[in-house]
């Protein structure tokens, strides 16, 4: 597969409640996001080191980092890689300007005079994988992907059943003390909470899934006027 070259994929993390505390769960989820996100840019043709997916479990495997609610020691780590490495450019992932850290390393590319790119706008390019290059046979590269020809599941991937929320919503829904706006509708998502269908209002659950689902939930999601 031809690929387009070796980018940094900046992407949220630091997840904080009301009173400034940082939210583990809520990074736990930053974490997966990230992974899945830079798996979608890898199989369309883009090498990317994702900071987020190396420290992350280091961070998690030390009780002594854990304790000390360790995150200076990261942005030491992911500038030095920054600076001595031969990078084609940087991808940003959705709500980077909300994160301290990757308008940090936006800045550090653009000093740099280096391609600055949208993971959003990435994400419409085709898929690179060759048939015969699926793991399994039989299996399409376009199903790979997770979009389906049914045109209400653009944002519901139906392999792993995550949904993410449409750009359109994002800000527009809060979860409890974090401060980070819902970028899930069904899955981890960047507020700390794993989130499903039923929770959300009947029209983004058509626009989405398609359908609206029967099962009962104590969780309504209230829409915010921006």
């Amino acid at each position: 597969m031809e690929t387009k070259g070796l980018f940094y994929f900046a992407h949220p993390y630091t997840c904080k409640d009301k009173n400034g505390i940082y939210v583990q769960e809520g990074e736990t989820a930053n974490f997966l996001l990230c992974n899945l996100r830079a798996s979608e840019l890898v199989i369309r043709g883009y090498n990317v080191y994702s900071p987020i997916s190396h420290t992350h479990p280091i961070h998690i495997s030390s009780p002594l980092l854990l304790s000390r609610r360790e995150h200076k020691l990261w942005y030491v780590l992911d500038n030095e890689v920054i600076a001595r490495t031969n990078w084609s450019g940087i991808i940003l992932a959705p709500n980077w300007e909300t994160s301290t850290g990757c308008v940090n390393e936006r800045k550090q590319f653009e000093e740099r005079r280096l391609p600055i790119l949208l993971y959003e706008n990435l994400i419409q390019e085709p898929i690179l994988l060759e048939r015969n290059e699926c793991i399994q046979e039989n299996v399409h590269p376009e199903e790979i992907s997770g979009i389906t020809v049914n045109k209400y599941q653009e944002h519901y991937n139906s392999k792993n059943n995550l949904a993410s929320m449409p750009k359109e919503y994002i800000g527009r829904f809060f979860n409890g003390g974090c401060t980070d706006p819902c970028d899930m509708l069904q899955g981890p998502c960047t507020c700390g909470a794993s989130h499903h269908q039923e929770e959300w209002p009947a029209d983004i659950q058509l626009e989405v899934f398609g359908n609206i689902s029967g099962k009962k939930t104590i969780c309504k999601r209230k829409m915010i006027n921006k």
